[in-house]
């Protein structure tokens, strides 16, 4: 039965998440386009998988517009771009792998319904829609993947509506997945703020 409760149900996971490290350097304004081009290879990558299984069961039906991936890759290319790399990363940061196996269990088990994976879209799309637009004016480059082409409240609201109390283990999943790329982004060797 849907409700209004997940967001409460999760502001625990949802504070440790914000309280990051890697959350304050990419909210500084100085982060490493090295840096912020390896979060946002990651985040293609863990995209990319969620929205093909999405796709597969309908799930972006009532909100095509929200999907991202296509606007991560271009954001990548830029910082390719940028940073004067001639390729993309040569490895997956672990925390990826795991998240995309994750994924597909859940897509692979039959006594699991689409809405499962709707949790993650809710964790990763709804901080697009939100923290994202906070986030884009302090990243280097065009931000395109925090651009919707609709009324961003309206789009929060359609998404509210699918949403039940049923969906937080799922929801708290991603967002631990999240903190875990967040930890491997810290510890890539990679300066985190621009010099």
């Amino acid at each position: 039965m849907p409700d209004n409760n997940l967001k409460v149900m999760l502001d625990d996971i949802h504070k440790e998440a914000e309280s990051h490290d890697f959350v304050s350097v990419l909210m500084s304004g100085k982060i490493n386009p090295d840096l912020y081009g390896l979060y946002l290879w990651s985040q293609m990558k863990r995209y990319q998988v969620l929205e093909d299984y999405c796709d597969e069961l309908g799930v972006f039906d009532d909100f095509p517009e929200l999907k991202r991936h296509d606007r991560i890759k271009a954001d990548f290319k830029e910082m390719l771009k940028l940073t004067g790399q001639k390729r993309a990363p040569n490895f997956i940061p672990q925390s990826v792998v795991d998240y995309m196996k994750t994924l597909k269990a859940i897509f692979e088990d039959e006594e699991e319904d689409s809405m499962q994976l709707f949790a993650h879209v809710y964790t990763l799309h709804m901080g697009d829609l939100s923290g994202g637009q906070m986030i884009k004016p302090n990243v280097p480059g065009s931000g395109t993947m925090y651009d919707f082409d609709t009324d961003v409240e309206e789009l929060k609201s359609k998404v509210r509506e699918k949403l039940s109390d049923d969906m937080e283990p799922q929801a708290r999943a991603c967002f631990v997945d999240s903190i875990k790329l967040f930890d491997d982004l810290m510890a890539s060797g990679i300066e985190p703020y621009k010099s």
